[in-house]
């Protein structure tokens, strides 16, 4: 009677996976390369996860038995027969990083050996990861036992496995047993020091956690270089590491074919995690650079018409032995940007930077004839879902309609779908997504503002709301499928660790005012800063990025001038923010009226009728924001900062 019960149980495992340290890999970034190679990199750690537990049942005859729930997985079958998955880094590092750290798996087999498939899903990440090690050391001449140290330290893999009775409540008390035990593991966001006291040099000019063991050096350091020669003696290795405080561990690269450019700048020290981190992505343009990412739309543009003028000048680019995006703006065609980043390989002149300069006032003339602008501003978009915990906890479960697992399997596959629509739809307007899961982050082009928030808002109904409502228990009326986030906009120039730091920090304080909002940041590159924190909808229904799109188009048109910006400034400073509201509200409408042009751009004469309209979406927008002179005055300023910079030559 005993094995007649034991084998008419239906048993299950619920497996959870998760590789780290996530923040080192991704936002400890020097440059955007960093972002994209880390988010592509464990992405593809955690595919060779999910390869061997499907090879490890496949060998079983039990592939069926296999249920992915995070992430997503259309067929199984894909992940035995495809052999470029994991393998090819650059065409995998394009799709989209769905979930990308964690992995969580059911398996509904009676018995299965958690130590054996423990050791064979943690030995294949490792045999991948030091495989890639191994690619990197030969192709850069590398001496693997000196970063060997370093490399020991990544990936730490989580395992947890929960052997369960299937009912409709076991998934819940597995879930949730799991996470007491996460919530107890110390997660690691950064890499430590290696506590041996081997590490005493410079630290990493990325991670700043460990010691420089890769270094391209100056020009300026090579005391043979007025010989023709650039090869390095044996004092000027010795003087290098002195500089350095670094031993013999200190791999110097000097060969330009081996080491690109793009993944080892001139100057730049690396340690052995971020220099394999660099090397996921091997084309220079298999992620977008800040100033790419500023120029996105304008490049395109010139692109798709083939201006011979871009054409010249992109043949210039393209001869330059370190060539790199900043050279599409003009101050940076100097004979001290020229001689800094080394440029042309060697020590220039005026003359030398001469053509350049001659070809860029071409191209830059070309560009203003058809109204192209070169931006030097691009915009972060950090968010998430709000109340992520008490949805995936079950907490706001329309039970016993659905299960925890159907939820969560249904969670999975609607952020597949959103993250999917995404990626697609920005194609066309110069934005990427660099991961996406339970946290996003975008970068775009400043000139898409107002359409990326309205693709990831409307996205996120379609694909988040509208599959996940039927889920809800209708008894809690708070519960709502929302998201909150903050941008930052920057100048392509402001070190990148900055600007992400700003952007968590703005989706820090969307946070803390509320759900279903969004905090911006402008920083400007001269100094100062403006910031607000808005609701995604109004209070007549109408969306934030409606209105954001209403007064650019407005601003940018000449329908209405930016001068009503300085009146209310004025007057706010007057009255220190403390104008009673009947007497704003009047200021407020005749200043904001008065900026009513008799024409647009075009010669167009605005009738009685437009201008009442104006007046009409210009009151919503104080409605909207509850008629809050600070948050009034902000929220223009903020709109004409992104029209000045979206044209400014």
């Amino acid at each position: 009677m005993e094995n007649i019960l034991k084998n008419s149980m239906h048993i299950k495992y619920l497996l959870h996976i998760s590789i780290g340290p996530v923040q080192s890999f991704i936002e400890q970034a020097r440059k955007t390369q960093d972002l994209f190679a880390g988010s592509a990199l464990i992405t593809l750690l955690r595919i060779e996860a999910m390869k061997a537990i499907a090879l490890y049942l496949k060998e079983k005859s039990e592939l069926d038995k296999l249920e992915f729930i995070t992430p997503f997985v259309a067929n199984n079958n894909e992940l035995v027969t495809d052999d470029t998955l994991g393998i090819d880094f650059f065409d995998k590092a394009k799709k989209p990083a769905q979930h990308l750290n964690k992995l969580e798996c059911l398996i509904s087999l009676q018995d299965i050996d958690v130590d054996e498939l423990r050791t064979k899903t943690t030995g294949a990440i490792l045999i991948f990861w030091n495989t890639h090690v191994d690619k990197v050391c030969e192709k850069w001449g590398i001496d693997k036992s000196t970063i060997q140290d370093q490399i020991a330290t990544f990936p730490t893999i989580t395992f947890l496995c929960n052997r369960y009775e299937d009912n409709e409540v076991s998934y819940a008390q597995a879930f949730a047993q799991q996470q007491t035990v996460l919530a107890g593991i110390k997660r690691t966001n950064s890499f430590t020091q290696i506590a041996d006291g081997s590490e005493s040099g410079k630290k990493c000019h990325v991670d700043n956690t460990f010691d420089i063991r890769i270094y391209r050096p100056r020009r300026v350091e090579y005391v043979s270089v007025s010989k023709g020669s650039l090869d390095l003696s044996d004092s000027e290795k010795d003087a290098i590491r002195r500089k350095l405080f670094a031993g013999e561990s200190l791999n110097i690269i000097t060969n330009e074919e081996r080491v690109k450019i793009w993944h080892l700048a001139i100057g730049e020290g690396l340690s052995g995690i971020s220099a394999m981190k660099r090397m996921v992505l091997n084309e220079p343009h298999s992620y977008q650079s800040t100033a790419r990412i500023a120029l996105w739309r304008t490049l395109k543009k010139m692109q798709d018409l083939r201006l011979s003028e871009y054409d010249a000048y992109e043949e210039l680019l393209e001869k330059l032995p370190h060539s790199n995006d900043e050279l599409y703006f003009k101050e940076n065609l100097t004979v001290q940007y020229f001689n800094k980043y080394e440029i042309l390989g060697k020590e220039v002149v005026e003359r030398d930077v001469e053509p350049f300069v001659s070809a860029h006032d071409a191209l830059l003339t070309k560009a203003r004839s058809i109204g192209l602008s070169f931006t030097k501003y691009y915009a972060v978009f950090k968010f998430d879902g709000d109340n992520s915990n008490k949805w995936l906890s079950g907490y706001w479960l329309n039970k016993p309609e659905f299960t925890l697992q159907e939820f969560h399997t249904a969670y999975s596959k609607a952020q597949y779908d959103f993250v999917r629509e995404l990626t697609e739809k920005f194609k066309s307007m110069c934005a990427s997504v660099v991961y996406a899961g339970e946290d996003f982050l975008v970068f775009f082009n400043i000139e898409h503002f107002a359409k990326v928030l309205e693709t990831i808002y409307t996205a996120y109904q379609t694909q988040i709301v509208l599959q996940l409502y039927k889920f809800k228990n209708p008894l809690f009326t708070e519960a709502q499928f929302s998201f909150s986030g903050g941008i930052t906009v920057a100048h392509y120039k402001e070190p990148l660790q900055f600007v992400l730091d700003k952007t968590r920090a703005m989706e820090k304080l969307a946070k803390q005012n509320g759900r279903n909002m969004i905090s911006v940041a402008a920083l400007n590159a001269s100094g100062g800063e403006n910031n607000i924190t808005i609701p995604w909808i109004t209070r007549t229904n109408k969306s934030l990025y409606e209105l954001i799109e209403f007064v650019l188009f407005h601003l940018e048109n000449k329908t209405v001038s930016s001068a009503f910006l300085r009146e209310l400034a004025r007057q706010d400073r007057i009255y220190r923010g403390a104008m009673p509201m009947n007497l704003y509200s009047f200021f407020y409408e005749r200043t904001v009226k008065r900026a009513f042009n008799e024409k647009n751009s075009s010669g167009v004469v605005l009738t009685e009728p437009e201008r009442s309209k104006l007046w009409d979406h210009f009151r919503e927008i104080a409605d909207y924001l509850n008629w809050c002179q600070q948050s009034i005055l902000r929220f223009f300023y903020l709109l004409d900062f992104i029209d000045r910079k979206t044209h400014e030559q």
